[in-house]
């Protein structure tokens, strides 16, 4: 066990491999998740916070977290430092209707997916530096959780 137990979820190594940045929730009685903080903790313990958020991603190359916060009241993707300073939003609209980052082994792009009301998810290669999407050409299915292979 390494430091305090706590509720955490989103779980992404530094690209050092000193420890690991991670979403930290807080639930009401119900369950439901009433805050959000991104954290970093170290393989020796010590717990940071960087800031609010959710879904935290770590793109190594780039030595950024990619995370959902709030823009314009909708919730939108964005970049920041690993120190969690110097945000920006990915695009223009912020990819505030994809999910599921998964960074390209180069760091430049993520695929993410998009959920259809009666149909499987649409994927999608995301330039995390303009924000344009490409939709990828697959197979109808059920998809969950893009990786790259």
């Amino acid at each position: 066990l390494i430091g305090n137990v706590t509720s955490a979820d989103a779980v992404t190594w530094t690209p050092s491999g000193d420890g690991v940045v991670m979403m930290k929730v807080k639930r009401n009685s119900k369950g439901t998740v009433t805050s959000s903080q991104i954290i970093s903790l170290s393989t020796t313990g010590q717990q940071r916070i960087l800031r609010d958020g959710l879904n935290p991603v770590v793109i190594r190359k780039l030595n950024k977290i990619m995370f959902v916060a709030t823009k314009d009241g909708k919730p939108a993707w964005f970049l920041c430092d690993l120190n969690g300073k110097n945000e920006k939003p990915i695009g223009s609209d912020g990819l505030s209707n994809l999910l599921a980052p998964a960074p390209s082994p180069d760091g430049m792009s993520v695929i993410m997916m998009q959920p259809q009301k009666e149909a499987a998810p649409s994927m999608y290669v995301v330039n995390l530096q303009t924000g344009q999407r490409r939709r990828l050409n697959l197979p109808t299915g059920a998809w969950s959780y893009p990786a790259w292979r």
